[in-house]
């Protein structure tokens, strides 16, 4: 009896001989993986293992694509060559990204490989890209997108060096007193800073407002509002009109003094900050007809230009005319039209210049 059990154990051994032959006679992944099925606790169960993580390398090997390498870590994420499928990986990765070229390639490699040994190589193409892109824009704001993209970036002197000029030149074509204060703000150390404050207080009173204060005590109510629209028609064609010229912004105010003095000009600037005030004090003289004696009328100006900031005017002109008149028929309208255009004409000769506005 004992003699039947020792042969019957002798036979099932030589049959898990046979068995093992066949397997590595087959020598593939699948077949070793039936045999482990099988014989779970067979002494060359570790033979069988590692044979089939050599033999799916071999297979990822030969394919030599991401998802040929992907496939073995997913297969045998503690394979033996897990640590060069990862490599393998990143390698074609990054071939992939740099024939691809694009930002957004390049990105992704480093999203997939944060940390990889060729990340460095990828962010210096792209610090390249980025630093390409703002030098064709040429713009301050291309250049600061540019350092907030890439701070330690290759290009960071480069393009703070550019900003700066970029900067200049929109201020220069803008030429406003918020381009040059933003300059100022933005580059405090530049060499150009203190030419910006200088342009910047050159036009810092950009916007003039031109108050015309009128001085009649005989012209009926409604005589004087007639008056107040020519003189501002008056101002608007001589005054304001060389004033836009030369860049400058104007708003007319009328006022009607009924023969009293204006208050002092100072009063008008208030809490302005940025604009300037032309005050144009106009004194009439003149009376209602006299039979056999005729009419005379007679406009007088004084003109001071003040700015914000600055004691007394920077600009003064007085300017004075009249017109006369002997007939009786002489019209009143008549009359107070020639004066006021002799006027206007002795404003348009003496409007105040840019230079005068800048003064110090």
């Amino acid at each position: 009896m004992g003699a039947f059990w020792f042969a019957m154990a002798l036979g099932c051994a030589h049959h898990r001989v046979d068995d093992w032959t066949a397997v590595m006679a087959l020598d593939t992944p699948e077949a070793y993986a039936a045999w482990l099925n099988d014989h779970p606790d067979d002494a060359r169960s570790p033979l069988a293992e590692e044979r089939i993580d050599t033999l799916a390398w071999t297979r990822a090997e030969v394919t030599n694509d991401v998802v040929a390498y992907q496939n073995y870590l997913l297969a045998q994420p503690d394979g033996r060559w897990r640590s060069f499928a990862r490599i393998r990986i990143e390698a074609l990765d990054h071939a992939a990204a740099l024939a691809d070229g694009s930002t957004l390639a390049l990105e992704t490699f480093l999203v997939r490989h944060p940390r990889g040994p060729l990340a460095d190589e990828i962010r210096g193409v792209l610090d390249r890209q980025h630093y390409g892109t703002a030098a064709v824009s040429n713009t301050s704001g291309a250049y600061g997108g540019y350092l907030s993209q890439n701070p330690t970036g290759a290009f960071v002197v480069d393009a703070r060096a550019e900003r700066e000029r970029a900067t200049w030149e929109e201020a220069t074509q803008t030429d406003t007193v918020q381009a040059w204060r933003a300059f100022i703000e933005r580059f405090p150390d530049s060499t150009r800073a203190s030419l910006a404050a200088e342009r910047m207080s050159e036009l810092r009173f950009s916007d003039v407002e031109i108050v015309v204060w009128l001085r009649s005590s005989w012209r009926p109510e409604e005589g004087r509002e007639r008056a107040m629209m020519r003189l501002a028609q008056m101002v608007d064609f001589t005054v304001a009109t060389s004033l836009r010229e030369q860049g400058f912004g104007t708003r007319i105010v009328t006022r009607v003094g009924d023969g009293v003095a204006p208050p002092a000009p100072e009063t008008w600037i208030g809490a302005r900050k940025e604009t300037g005030v032309l005050f144009i004090d106009v004194v009439e003289e003149a009376g209602p007809p006299v039979a056999g004696a005729g009419r005379s009328t007679r406009l007088a100006a004084d003109l001071t230009l003040h700015a914000p900031g600055r004691r007394g005017a920077v600009w003064r002109e007085h300017l004075e005319t009249g017109s006369t008149a002997t007939a009786d028929t002489a019209s009143e309208n008549e009359l107070y039209g020639s004066a006021q255009d002799r006027l206007g004409m002795a404003m348009a000769r003496t409007p105040p210049r840019a230079a005068d506005w800048a003064a110090r």
